[in-house]
């Protein structure tokens, strides 16, 4: 299992966990709009449905403790599991018993100061978690009024009947997904459907945690400098050094000050501090400790020209996979509102097509994985 598959495999849990809320709360939407309600579409039957919003509340509330609550223990494990899954502790051992380091790693490892970080980045994952729960639940409410408010308006003026417009409302409810987040980008603002933004926030909090106990262990032991781990696809940019991960991945660097062999860790990654660099958002790179003249740098170096290449097929890889996700949670609520999947079952096996033959044409693996929804095996 490769480093990155590694961390991957300790985030999947909770993943999970969010996907199966957001899966629930679509689903419990759906239900509430049968093909043949009572006077669909009409101002009475909109009445009816914005009187049911309060036992929709309760439901969707429900639906996120019962969850979130699971979640939690699951972070504490997690963020353990990880706190020191960057540490070659065989290697220090053998160092520090062959006195190339004069600190036993072991005393280090259960110091206050280690354990800290895991206790700060519970808490920090943990509030984030549950901004996204009160996001989710806000978001859950506004899809619902969507659906009512888009059903009466196509429906009274004659546009569609109830069934067509109950249908196209919840296929558009579907690929929006429920919003777990919401952020400012280029003046725009960006919505993250719930399992995103757990996604997301997962991986952070994950590699943040091991690189922060790699980095202070390091000091601690005196070795004073880290290794940066490498991988194909990493991301690129044409002009900020910081944001261009695969020019500064796979290196050697000095945690503190400079000397003549290996560069200052913060001037060349941006680490800890930069959101665009290795630790920010999104970034898979890990750091290891590095003792010079010791340890023997073990990271695959890439061309950029070809980790560039990788990254933009790599994203053309996710977008794909989020649209084969996109179709299965419309046939999910399709199906819990009593509605025929034959169209979107040959829609998604248009996209499984078209990710079979991507993936062969451009040497990829697919990542089977990364297409399933909740209640999948």
């Amino acid at each position: 299992m490769s480093a990155i598959d590694e961390l991957d495999r300790l985030t999947k849990p909770i993943v999970d966990i969010y996907g199966e809320i957001e899966l629930e709360l679509l689903e419990a939407i759906a239900k509430r709009f049968d093909t043949y309600d009572a006077l669909g579409g009409t101002l009475e039957w909109q009445i009816k449905k914005l009187d049911e919003m309060g036992a929709l509340n309760a439901e969707t509330t429900r639906i996120i403790a019962k969850r979130s609550r699971k979640s939690e223990k699951e972070i504490k494990k997690m963020l353990r599991s990880a706190g020191f899954a960057n540490v070659d502790k065989p290697a220090l051992k053998k160092a520090y018993r062959s006195g190339a380091i004069d600190v036993d790693p072991d005393a280090i490892m259960k110091s206050p100061v280690m354990r800290s970080t895991i206790e700060d980045s519970y808490r920090e994952l943990r509030d984030s978690f549950r901004l996204i729960n009160t996001k989710a639940l806000e978001s859950a409410k506004q899809e619902y009024m969507t659906v009512i408010n888009k059903a009466y308006i196509d429906v009274s003026s004659g546009v569609y009947d109830y069934n067509t417009a109950i249908k196209k409302a919840l296929r558009g409810m579907a690929a929006n997904g429920i919003t777990g987040a919401t952020y400012r980008r280029g003046g725009k603002t960006v919505k993250y459907s719930i399992e995103a933004a757990v996604r997301r926030d997962t991986l952070t909090a994950v590699h943040q945690t091991a690189n922060k106990n790699s980095c202070t262990l390091a000091k601690e032991i005196g070795a004073g400098y880290v290794e940066v781990s490498s991988h194909a696809g990493a991301r690129t940019h044409p002009t900020n050094h910081i944001a261009n991960h695969a020019w500064w991945q796979g290196k050697v660097y000095k945690i503190d000050g400079f000397d003549e062999k290996y560069g200052n860790l913060k001037n060349n990654t941006g680490y800890p501090d930069d959101i665009l660099g290795l630790g920010g958002v999104n970034c898979r790179h890990r750091i290891y400790p590095f003792i010079p003249g010791v340890s023997e740098p073990v990271a695959a170096h890439y061309d950029e020209n070809e980790a560039e290449r990788q990254y933009r097929l790599t994203q053309m890889q996710r977008a794909k996979e989020r649209k084969i996700r996109a179709v299965k949670k419309e046939i999910a609520v399709a199906k819990a509102s009593g509605q025929p999947t034959k169209e979107l079952d040959a829609k998604l096996r248009t996209l499984y097509t078209d990710m079979i033959d991507f993936c062969k044409e451009n040497g990829l693996t697919r990542e089977f994985s990364r297409e399933m929804i909740q209640g999948e095996s």
